[in-house]
């Protein structure tokens, strides 16, 4: 160990060769929807190297690596202990579209930009996908000790290369100055999935029970903000259909 801390030895790697960009498809608005992964086995090599006593644990309930509800799908829990520190993460298991997946296939209806839907399909669920995300939590439990950290700071380089710079959000997404200074990256995930459930909303009601279920959110004022720009587009919308 340097006189560097391993937070900030493992902050200040640069992993980017060992990334793997997917692309999912398309959002409401046409633009590509782009997932970047880090390979666990580049980011278990990396680790170690720098923690050699880490170790990891996959918990199970009742022998299996997940939990199950039927109505909210699958979700996996890690943890690892290194230098005396424990940290735990959790991952639902999510299609590419990060659409829940459970174990029968799932039919909704999704609005399209020109107002036209279409039916949205979500496969069940696998061992493969259960597996996957075991994989990915992983991953990200790592980023608890700094490695990769930036990547889900919404950041192209870690801090000690460069000047961070944010990547393009969401429609809905907080504006503020670099949500990656302020936002600890598990929230940041949670607004992401807020504003993808925002772009599913079709009414008023819709979108007002979504921010019901965020109270105490550290970052309800964020989320207000971005249910306030998706209820103006809905109402605009009404108005043009009655105006026809």
């Amino acid at each position: 160990m340097t006189d560097k801390s391993i937070f900030s030895q493992l902050t200040s790697i640069d992993v980017n060769d060992h990334i793997d960009k997917k692309e999912t498809g398309k959002d409401r608005f046409g633009r590509a929807i782009t997932l970047s992964y880090l390979s666990w086995a580049w980011a278990w090599d990396y680790f170690k190297k720098a923690c050699p006593d880490a170790k990891y644990e996959i918990r199970h309930w009742d022998t299996r690596p997940y939990l199950y509800d039927e109505n909210l799908g699958y979700m996996v829990e890690t943890s690892i202990t290194a230098n005396g520190e424990t940290h735990a993460m959790w991952l639902p298991v999510m299609d590419g579209t990060n659409s829940a997946m459970k174990a029968t296939q799932q039919t909704f209806a999704t609005k399209r930009k020109d107002g036209t839907t279409y039916n949205k399909v979500v496969a069940p669920a696998t061992m493969f996908d259960i597996n996957k995300t075991i994989m990915r939590c992983l991953v990200k439990n790592m980023a608890m000790f700094g490695l990769g950290l930036y990547i889900y700071a919404g950041e192209d380089l870690p801090s000690d290369n460069e000047e961070p710079q944010t990547i393009t959000q969401s429609p809905y997404a907080p504006t503020h100055h670099n949500p990656a200074r302020d936002i600890h990256p598990d929230d940041w995930m949670t607004i992401n999935a807020f504003a993808g459930e925002l772009a599913r909303a079709e009414s008023v009601a819709a979108i007002q029970t979504l921010v019901n279920g965020q109270r105490g959110n550290p970052h309800l004022n964020e989320m207000l903000a971005m249910a306030g720009k998706r209820k103006a587009e809905i109402i605009d919308q009404l108005s043009e259909q009655q105006g026809e």
